[in-house]
């Protein structure tokens, strides 16, 4: 007969309510992009890939729900990594002078500028980033 593990800590349970919020975050969007390439006014490649990084970012929040001690080493750096790298792609193609349109997310009448878009979006990426750094670290001093 095995041991039962031991109760998880604060700072792990804590690991864990983040990464089911993000979890649930992730799941809406990648239904809301779906809906959007299906309906318009996405373009499929904004959908499919959109859809896809939702899917794989649920997926690493899943595995820390489920299993946190398991899981969380393999998992909180492929979420940071994501959202590290969508602002770096922002940024490059802001300061490059890439398209500044966000037609393809909300058709004609966008509810904000694209650059006010791109700065929120930066802002809850790295968020995302400093969140997580900050529970795994908490969890696993």
């Amino acid at each position: 007969m095995t041991a039962a593990a031991p109760e998880l800590t604060g700072p792990e349970r804590a690991l864990r309510v983040a990464a089911a919020v993000l979890l649930v975050v992730s799941i809406g969007f990648g239904v809301v992009y779906l809906v959007q390439g299906i309906t318009g006014p996405a373009e499929f490649p904004y959908a499919t890939n959109s859809v896809a990084k939702d899917v794989l970012l649920a997926a690493l929040a899943y595995l820390i729900v489920r299993d946190v001690r398991r899981w969380a080493v393999v998992a909180v750096p492929l979420i940071v990594l994501a959202h590290l790298a969508m602002p770096l792609v922002m940024i490059t193609t802001a300061l490059v002078g890439g398209p500044d349109g966000i037609g393809n997310i909300w058709g004609s009448s966008p509810p904000v500028s694209a650059s006010t878009f791109r700065l929120g979006w930066i802002a809850a990426d790295l968020a995302v980033v400093v969140i997580f750094v900050w529970l795994y670290r908490r969890a696993y001093r």
